[in-house]
C-alpha cells in the first residue's frame, strides 16, 4: 500500500495546530481514543541572516501510512536546535494525545486508559521509549521562510 502526504488521497486527519482547534476537538470526541504506535514529527527551519534568529515549522503524523493516521501541523514560530520536538510534546499533550501522569481517567471513571502517560520533563524520545512508541524525527535546515510557513500551514 502506498501512503502519500497528501490527506485527501489517504483520507488522514488533517488538523493545523493553532489555526482551527475545532477539528481538534472533533476528532477526539468522535469514535474512541487512538492508540499511537508511531509519532513522525518533520521540521523545516529558516535562519534570519538579519537578525540572527532561527524559525520552524513542524509536521506532527500519527500512526504513518495506518487507518487512524492523523497528521496536526504545528504553526511558524521561534526555536532552533531540537524545539521542535519540545513544540510537538506540547501539541500533543495539549490535545490530549498524550497526557501527564495526573489522568482524568484514573481519577474520575477509577477506570485504565490508552492515552500514553508521561513525565511532564521526559523529552518526547524517553516518552516514546517508555511507551513503545516508534519516533522518527527529522529536520530540514536552510529552507526559505515562506517554504517554513506553508509547511506550518499557513499561507
Amino acid at each position: 500500500m502506498e501512503c502519500s502526504h497528501n490527506p485527501r488521497k489517504t483520507g488522514r486527519s488533517l488538523i493545523n495546530y493553532g489555526v482551527n482547534k475545532t477539528d481538534v476537538r472533533v476528532h477526539k470526541t468522535k469514535d474512541r481514543i487512538m492508540k499511537i504506535k508511531t509519532i513522525d514529527i518533520i521540521a523545516r527551519e529558516w535562519f534570519d541572516r538579519v537578525n540572527g534568529n532561527s524559525y520552524f515549522a513542524a509536521q506532527i503524523i500519527l500512526n504513518y501510512c495506518m487507518r487512524d493516521e492523523v497528521l496536526i501541523k504545528v504553526p511558524f514560530q521561534y526555536g532552533y536546535g531540537n524545539q521542535y520536538e519540545y513544540a510537538a510534546k506540547k501539541i500533543l499533550i495539549d490535545n490530549h494525545y498524550i497526557v501527564d501522569h495526573q489522568c482524568a481517567h484514573h481519577e474520575v471513571f477509577n477506570a485504565p486508559c490508552n492515552i500514553p502517560h508521561i513525565d511532564m520533563d521526559l523529552a518526547i524520545g524517553a516518552l516514546c521509549q517508555e511507551s513503545n512508541i516508534i519516533l522518527r524525527s527529522s529536520k530540514i535546515e536552510n529552507c526559505l521562510k515562506v517554504d517554513v510557513k506553508r509547511f506550518g500551514g499557513e499561507s
